[in-house]
């Protein structure tokens, strides 16, 4: 499964975008499966990341955030029988 995003600003900035591979369990913390953050100055950042996540059949979904900004984006949660 792979998990990609992107960000734009009109202005050139030092961000980090950072991109993540949650699953989603039921009454607990989700866990990380997997991530990766791609720091640039400029106006347009892309990143992306993918897992396997040990061939588990579960739910996921994908979260996007710049880490100096408090929020983000969450894909659906989709069933996922991931690959081995």
């Amino acid at each position: 499964m792979k998990a990609s995003a992107d960000g734009y600003c009109n202005v050139i900035q030092t961000l980090t975008l950072r991109v993540e591979i949650k699953q989603d369990l039921a009454l607990r913390p989700d866990p990380l499966v997997a991530a990766n953050s791609y720091s640039f100055s400029g106006k347009a950042w892309g990143v992306s990341v993918q897992s396997c996540d040990n061939g588990n059949i579960s739910k996921y979904y994908g979260r996007s955030f710049f880490t100096q900004s408090p929020t983000y984006k969450d894909t659906d949660h989709i069933n996922v029988a991931t690959c081995y």
